[in-house]
């Protein structure tokens, strides 16, 4: 959450043949099956800024079909 990304190119699959973001895309980012529930996360501060860190237990997402 605290990571510029700019513009992502996301994947669910390993493409090794990706070296950089594709044309028109700042970052590349795998999406997996699971994630922390972000119902449960928590704040820091750092360096006087809010940070969210992900606190929750696994939780599937939308992309149930990832390989990651």
């Amino acid at each position: 959450n605290e990571v510029a990304l700019g513009k992502e190119h996301s994947i669910t699959v390993d493409d090794s043949s990706l070296k950089k973001p594709p044309a028109n895309f700042n970052s590349v980012v795998a999406r997996g099956q699971t994630e922390p529930d972000p119902k449960e996360d928590t704040s820091i501060t750092l360096d006087g800024k809010k940070v969210i860190v992900p606190a929750g237990k696994p939780i599937r997402t939308i992309y149930s079909s990832s390989s990651f």
